[in-house]
């Protein structure tokens, strides 16, 4: 591999810039050029990382524009013949090193001092959740998607009947609609309650045809649901989001069952003698379906509103006897 001669640079032991008119760059923190298994490793890269962390956090705390290059090369590149291939476009090589990009609200990576800079309480626990990375939905991004999917379900109900739940619309708008909704309704509703989810259909998914059954017979039961909601709550439905919340699980778990039988099914067409996917396919199936049952059992009895009274109340400092007695994490760090 060809050597690269790194030129001196005189490092200036403190630097001062006007946040307004400076921004930070971080040049190529790539995994091919930092991380252990990279293709092009750079010696002591990786160890450069504290101090990105320490520099992104102070711009982020002043409001410094941030910004992050990335080296990028396509298949085919003729850099590969001097220095082989590396950061391929979509490659875990060509990715930014985690460590200098993590998600916070916007920001850059955080540490219990930059959350005190921010002002914010500077707990380490949540760094630490963060770099496990338990998962990759951030906060607020699963809340999102429900309020996303909960509009998308309730979309052709509103513009069928919208008008008649909208205190702005015109005496002829709500004319209008319920005409709408009486041509709609009596040809959709119906259906909801008439169709058969029951033997001998769905009969090709062997052991598992039960569970597809199941999903028919929930998903016209969701629908109903969703009606039932709209006509009960009118347009108080968009801040009732444990309702739309609990609906959408609902759809989820359906989703889950159909996607595990079908996977299923065909990963045994192809071996028939494994069996396995189908006992796995069968207790997802079983769990997935008692999780419907509670949620629809849910929708409309719940203590929403009590929760809802409770949590404004803790907001408004009523409930700050909980804090008694606690030891913060932060306090306990000190002391050791």
């Amino acid at each position: 591999m060809p050597a690269v001669d790194v030129p001196e640079v005189r490092v200036e032991p403190r630097v001062a810039v006007a946040p307004a008119s400076a921004a930070l760059i971080v040049v190529d923190m790539q995994n091919d050029f930092v991380m252990p298994g990279g293709a092009l490793v750079v010696a002591d890269a990786a160890g450069t990382i504290p101090a990105i962390q320490r520099l992104l956090a102070l711009a982020r705390a002043e409001g410094m524009a941030v910004f992050f290059t990335q080296d990028t090369h396509d298949p085919g590149d003729p850099e590969f013949a001097i220095w082989g291939q590396h950061v391929l476009r979509g490659s875990w090589g060509w990715r930014i090193v985690d460590d200098c990009l993590q998600i916070k609200g916007g920001r850059g990576y955080e540490t219990a001092d930059s959350l005190r800079t921010h002002g914010e309480r500077p707990d380490p626990v949540e760094r630490m959740m963060r770099d496990w990375r338990i998962n990759l939905l951030f906060e607020g991004s699963s809340e999102v998607m429900r309020l996303f999917i909960a509009r998308e379900a309730v979309d052709t109900h509103l513009k069928v009947a919208g008008d008649l739940v909208n205190p702005k619309a015109s005496a002829s708008a709500k004319l209008k609609a319920g005409f709408r909704a009486a041509s709609f309704y009596t040809a959709w509703y119906p259906k909801q309650w008439l169709g058969w989810g029951r033997w001998p259909r769905y009969g090709e998914f062997g052991p598992l045809a039960t569970h597809l059954r199941f999903v028919n017979r929930a998903s016209r039961k969701l629908a109903r649901t969703l009606f039932h909601a709209m006509v009960r709550f009118g347009p108080r439905l968009e801040k009732k989001q444990a309702v739309l919340f609990r609906l959408v699980d609902v759809g989820a778990e359906l989703l889950a069952i159909s996607a595990s039988c079908s996977r299923a099914v065909m990963m045994v067409g192809n071996d028939p003698g494994n069996r396995g996917p189908i006992r796995m396919a069968d207790l997802v199936s079983r769990q997935s379906r008692r999780k419907v049952r509670q949620l629809f059992g849910s929708v409309f009895d719940n203590d929403d509103d009590r929760t809802y009274r409770l949590a404004q109340g803790v907001l408004r400092g009523e409930e700050a006897w909980l804090e008694e007695g606690m030891v913060r994490l932060v306090n306990r760090l000190r002391s050791r």
